[in-house]
């Protein structure tokens, strides 16, 4: 199994600018309300609030190329009962297989959107199914094709298992967007994930680790503080109020992480995010580093854009060592930038 897509949602804003929602999801429709950042499942989290004025859409992030099976969940929380579109597969975009819970809490996959003329493919048994109590985790597993297979947990709980069942359409390659359902009602998300596996992850915490030292590794100049690690572990992106910078081809600078929680057991993986820009004209571009103790490994190049971008590297296992992620190697953990281009 390899993680492709994390987010927690701890750092966005409302609305568009600097480090909000929009510059990394993409809605599928132009009838949305602002985005609200809400209160997370967890102390000190954060959640992300969705809804739309018109018809059902879906919020996506997208992946380059496609996946023939995949699986998606989220911490859901609902503020009104009904039909409600919660998580989405597509191509591009465009909706090809959802999951909605309907009027007496059923569990639906549908074709398409997810609306009432979507064809049904499976259904769970079980009624009243995330009622309004507080927080529920989702997950549905799907692989794609004419005769293809879904799977759909509930807190943990199988609900739906089906085979042989037409999961595709209009003869796509599989699916490389992977969204959450929005309409008329704002519904809250947490702790969101993507796999290219077929099979239940379980129940996924997904907790945001800040910079809280300089190492010996400082080769940027840190802008509006006086320190490095400040001016990364702001609790929102401010652009260029603070932040670090180097325009030295193989400049570096790492950082000491704090400690992930003690509740955590299992690590399903490790994502490193960056918000960065260039200030002049010529190709620029970074990687990130995660480093412990001699050993680094590197990340993908990312190319910057002279606005701010978010980008992310996903490690579904240790790089350093090729072992999967244990929380003492986490709490070893360094990260940082290095300029390749």
């Amino acid at each position: 199994m390899a993680v492709l897509l994390i987010d927690g949602f701890d750092r966005y804003k409302e609305g568009s600018g600097v480090g909000s929602f929009s510059s990394v999801w993409s809605y599928g429709g132009l009838e949305q309300d602002p985005v609200r950042i809400v209160a997370g499942r967890f102390t000190d989290s954060r959640a992300v609030a969705l809804g739309t004025v018109g018809r059902d859409y879906f919020s996506y992030r997208f992946l380059p190329g496609y996946r023939m099976q995949a699986t998606i969940g989220a911490a859901v929380k609902l503020t009104q009962a009904g039909f409600r579109t919660l998580l989405g597969l597509g191509v591009d975009g465009d909706e090809g297989l959802s999951l909605v819970r309907t009027h007496i809490g059923q569990m639906q996959v549908r074709l398409g959107r997810g609306g009432g003329d979507s064809p049904t493919i499976a259904m769970s048994d079980a009624v009243d199914l995330l009622t309004k109590d507080g927080w529920h985790y989702v997950e549905m597993a799907a692989t794609c094709g004419p005769s293809g297979n879904v799977r759909v947990w509930v807190n943990g709980e199988l609900v739906i298992d089906v085979t042989g069942v037409a999961t595709q359409r209009h003869n796509q390659a599989g699916w490389n967007s992977f969204g959450l359902g929005m309409n008329d009602t704002y519904r809250h998300y947490d702790d969101f994930y993507v796999a290219d596996s077929f099979g239940e992850v379980g129940e996924v915490r997904v907790d945001t680790l800040d910079p809280i030292a300089n190492t010996a590794i400082a080769d940027f100049a840190p802008v509006g503080t006086d320190a490095g690690w400040k001016a990364v572990s702001e609790a929102m992106p401010d652009a260029d109020s603070t932040h670090i910078a180097s325009n030295t081809l193989g400049a570096r600078s790492q950082f000491e992480l704090e400690d992930a929680s003690s509740s955590i057991q299992d690590v399903i993986a490790v994502q490193v995010r960056g918000y960065a820009a260039k200030l002049d004209a010529g190709t620029r571009a970074v990687r990130y580093v995660v480093a412990s103790g001699a050993a680094e490994a590197k990340g993908r190049e990312h190319f910057l854009a002279t606005s701010y971008t978010h980008s992310f590297d996903v490690h579904d296992r240790n790089p350093l060592t090729d072992a999967p992620w244990t929380p003492a190697a986490i709490d070893a953990l360094r990260v940082g930038v290095e300029v390749t281009t």
